[in-house]
Parts: C-alpha cells; structure tokens; sequence
C-alpha cells in the first residue's frame, strides 16, 4: 500500500502521474523503486498510452486515490479513442489485458502495432502550456491529447506542438519520464489553423472527455459508411464511387503539410478499403479524418448512435437459406449434367456472363438455392482484373525520398544517442516504407542514397568508441579500452582489427 500519491491533473497520463511520484520522491533514477512502490514488482513496463497492471495498481493506492480500474483507462489512458473502432471481443479482450498482469499483446489487439499510421517517437507538447502548468501547478505534465497521432497543434493557444528530447518509449523500458526533464524548452511557435484540423482535435478531445468502451461490429461500420456514400449521392448503385469519394477527401485534407494526412495512390489505399467490407479495424485518425470531410456537423455522439442501430451481423433470407425439401436424384443429376455442359461450352466466359443468357441464369439460380456446395466447387475460376487508378509518379517519390533522408540524416548525426543508420533504419523512416522497399528498382536514387548513407555493424560500432570517449572526457575520466568497450557495449570477441585501431587512437589522444 501506498501512503503518498500525486493528485491527477486534468487529461493527464496515468504514466505521467507515476513519473511524477517519482520526482516527488526522490527515486527518479531508481526504476526498480518505483516499479516495487507502484506494481509490487520491479519488471512492470512503462507503458504511456495503454498501460497494463492497472488492478494492482488500483489496490497499492486505494488508501490515497479512490480510483476503479475503468475510471484510470477512461480518463488517464489514450484507450478511450481505440475502443469504438474495436469490435467488441477485441475491446474486451484490450481491457482484460489491461486490468491483468500480462499486458504485452495489448497494442496487437487493438491493431496499432499493424496501423499505418505512426505514433511520434517522443513526447510532444505545447510551450505555451508547458509554461502554465509550471507557473499555475509548479510543475508540467504529459497532456494526453498532445500523445495522439494527428493531433500536431495546440488550439487552445494556436501553437505546433513540439517533440521533446524524452522518447515514448525509452530503451529504459521500466523508467518513468518526467516533463519535468525536458532539456531546452522550444519556442511558442504561432501557427493558423485550418477549420477541419481544428475539427479533427475537437473530434479526439470528444473521444477522450466522453469515453466509449465497447465497439461495434466490422459489418456495422460497413453498412454505416455505405450508408454515407448513398446520403451524399457518392455511390453507384449499391458500392461506393471511390473516385469522387477520394476527390472531396482531397480537397478538404490535400492542402496540409503534415504527411500524416497524405492519402497515398495504392489500388487498396485505406479510404477506399474503408468504404467497401470491413475485414479489419481501422486507426481511429482516419475515421475522424472521414468524418471531418463528409460528416462535418454529425458529432461524434450521432454518428455512434446510427451505427449501434444496424444489425450487428448480415442477415441470411430465407432465400438464402439451405433449402431442407428432398431433391429427386434424378432431377439433381441431371441439373448438374446440364450445368457442367454449359461449362464445357462455354470455357472462356466467367459465372456472370454465363448467366446472361436465359438458360444459364435460371440453371445458376436452382443449383445456388438446391445444390450450393457443389455449385461452388464448379464455377468458372475468377480471374482477377487488377487496374492501378492511380499510377505512381516514381520520379517525383524518388525525390520526396531524398529530400525526406537528407533532414532525416542531418537529424541522427545531431544526436550523439542515435542507433545505427542501417538501410532498414532509413526505409521504416520513410512514409509508405513497405512500398517504398518493394518499389526500389523503380526509386534509383533512393536506392543510391541508401546504398550510400547506410552504416554497417562496423562503422556504428566505431561511432559508439568514440561516443564512449566524448563521455569519459566529460567525466574527467582516463581513455582506456576496459572503459570504452563497457560504455559502447562492444564485447572482447567481437573487435575486429579496425576497431582495435581505433581504440588505439582514442587512447592516444
């Protein structure tokens, strides 16, 4: 049991207020202190945004902070904005995992671990906040909006949110960050912001502020986004028209700088496979995004309400249901006979054209309601007609590549914590990193810059020597091989005779 624990702040991470327990206490470096206090055990993970061991941790701080579990994942975890877009197994199965000690699936089942879209690799937060807090509460803290993908702007203060030196999710995976620890606090920067930007943070901060725990169903959310395309005379027929869907996205979102907002030009980009059948979730920022561009004044409210009101399931008529009444063997085989005969004679023709003619379509249709299983295991195979909608323009990604890797490049030669350049590295860097290795013999002067740039094992080991020696000087401390190889982490075995030369050279100066 606890006997001293912070108070929260409004809209704070739960992760935050440990962090801030350990400033107040004094064990700000003692990972395994904190860890014992708050979990009884020194192994928990300092999760940021869907933390687990939330049960016992309930029970340690019961004395000082009457708190239930569901109250800490709605108002103190960022899993509010996850849960509508889960079905409801996987949101449940997310908050078992929560409230339990095993919680290293968490961000698997609730598909961000898959998503496309990236989370900032540090904690991010607005100056002009950061210097409220301080002078308002004597200390800042980790806002929970500022933590979410999309949310790149202060609109309280018309301020960029800025990435602070504190990564999310440290190396040091059982030590809590203060905000408190941030180096140089950046400059307020201005910014206008545009209406739908502002629209999409109201959106997450209505997420947060009015949480919903359970989710809806993939055919749900397939119904409700059939249904908008048909309300908005953005559909033909019974299917979405994804051009014109695509055009009034772009329109409203293609002006922004952030890539983050960028629809790429794949065959099956995410907006059209969110408007066809859903077979899988989709990140809460492209919903809103959707929303943002086609339901501008639906609040969010009203948009869950219409698609907790469709069925949940397809429903199967009685049309559609395997027909029970006996089927004279006779007439069965003679069906079959025919069906297959009509296959034979017409072998360059698929299901639909074949049932174009008179006797194909009436046959099709009692084999499908007497015979389905077999119908199905002799039809015509289907060969997929592929059409890429929107080529690529190779040489202008080309470009984008190179202009994105030299910043990216400039930034890890500034950091004297960086990990290694590897070619791995710089691809996963790049927007659309998956396509962008698949698509190397068509971007050559990316290849070339990776070729180029990309550091081996080696050459980081050699950068790691002389980072280790940048820190014993620092620390008025002799230059010896024992020293470098413990801070660089490089074992005995593995120096190979380049290392060893350099080693000799760093003693040496």
């Amino acid at each position: 049991m606890l006997a001293y624990f912070p108070v929260p702040y409004e809209n704070e991470l739960l992760y935050s207020v440990i962090a801030r327990y350990a400033v107040h206490t004094g064990q700000l470096e003692n990972r395994q202190a904190v860890s014992r206090d708050i979990f009884g055990k020194h192994t928990a993970v300092a999760i940021p945004d869907l933390p687990s061991h939330l049960q016992v941790f309930t029970e340690r701080v019961s004395i000082v902070w009457q708190i239930d579990v569901e109250d800490i994942i709605k108002h103190h975890t960022l899993a509010p904005i996850y849960f509508p877009f889960l079905n409801t197994q996987q949101s449940a199965q997310v908050i078992q995992s929560m409230y339990s000690e095993q919680g290293g699936s968490i961000h698997t089942r609730a598909g961000i671990a898959a998503s496309s879209v990236r989370k900032s690799e540090y904690f991010r937060y607005c100056p002009q906040c950061y210097q409220e807090q301080k002078e308002n509460l004597g200390e800042p803290y980790w806002s929970r909006l500022n933590q979410i993908a999309g949310v790149n702007v202060c609109i309280k203060h018309n301020c960029l949110l800025q990435a602070s030196d504190l990564p999310l999710h440290s190396k040091q995976k059982h030590l809590y960050k203060s905000a408190s620890l941030i180096g140089e606090i950046a400059k307020h920067e201005s910014t206008e912001i545009t209406d739908i930007e502002r629209q999409l943070i109201n959106r997450f901060e209505t997420l947060l502020s009015n949480p919903v725990l359970s989710g809806f169903t993939e055919h749900q959310w397939s119904m409700f986004y059939l249904n908008v395309a048909k309300e908005l005379n953005l559909s033909r027929g019974n299917q979405a028209d994804h051009k014109k869907i695509r055009e009034k996205f772009e329109s409203d979102w293609g002006h922004l700088e952030s890539k983050i907002y960028t629809l790429d030009t794949s065959v099956n980009n995410w907006l059209i496979c969110l408007f066809r059948k859903h077979r899988k979730s989709f990140h809460p920022l492209r919903h809103l995004m959707v929303w943002c561009s086609l339901l501008p004044d639906t609040c969010n409210e009203e948009i869950f309400r219409k698609v907790s009101k469709l069925p949940k399931s397809l429903k199967v008529t009685k049309s559609q249901k395997k027909n029970t009444e006996a089927i004279e063997p006779k007439l069965l085989e003679a069906k079959r006979k025919e069906w297959l005969e009509l296959l034979e004679k017409h072998n360059d023709l698929g299901v639909k054209q074949i049932r174009v003619a008179s006797i194909g379509g009436a046959l099709y249709a009692w084999l499908y309601r007497n015979d389905k299983d077999w119908l199905m295991k002799n039809k015509p195979k289907v060969v997929a007609k592929v059409e890429n909608r929107y080529a690529p323009d190779y040489q202008a990604w080309d470009k984008d590549n190179i202009e994105r890797l030299n910043a990216l490049l400039a930034e890890q030669n500034a950091n004297p914590e960086r990990n290694r350049l590897s070619k791995h590295f710089f691809i996963k860097k790049l927007p659309r990193s998956n396509s962008v290795e698949k698509h190397l013999a068509d971007l050559p002067e990316t290849d070339n810059w990776l070729n180029a740039h990309a550091e081996s094992i080696e050459q980081y080991q050699s950068f790691r020597l002389s980072r280790a020696a940048d820190k014993l000087k620092e620390q008025n401390l002799p230059v010896q091989r024992w020293r470098l190889l413990r801070i660089s982490g490089i074992r005995k075995e593995s120096l190979t005779s380049l290392l060893d030369q350099k080693i000799i050279e760093l003693e040496a100066i």
